[in-house]
């Protein structure tokens, strides 16, 4: 589940970068410049708690450990989505703000 959320959050990456380059080019206000940072760094958060994951699966085999609930990964694999669901909703705010504007200076 974990490289599924990296993938997710670096596509959220590149259509962050998108409506900022193909968006509306009228002024934004901080609000929604603000938006998009913190979307931006909760994908960030929610790739580097991958990283965590891996390597606590890698130390894990190293080990030759295996039990699914192990504390390590379990907390690493929760913080992963659970940033990811930020970003999501961060940038789900970002993009309704973006086509609002686009819709206003449209007419």
């Amino acid at each position: 589940m974990g490289s599924i959320i990296i993938s997710l959050s670096t596509a959220l990456f590149g259509a962050l970068g998108f409506l900022f380059v193909n968006g509306p080019k009228a002024n934004r206000g901080l609000w929604p410049k603000t938006i998009a940072v913190a979307s931006g760094v909760s994908a960030a958060v929610s790739v580097y708690f991958g990283y965590l994951l891996y390597q606590a699966v890698m130390e894990m085999g190293s080990l030759q450990i295996n039990f699914p609930n192990f504390p390590a990964i379990t907390w690493a694999r929760q913080c992963q989505f659970i940033a990811f669901m930020l970003a999501v909703v961060f940038f789900g705010d970002f993009a309704i703000d973006t086509f609002f504007l686009e819709d206003k200076g449209a007419s």
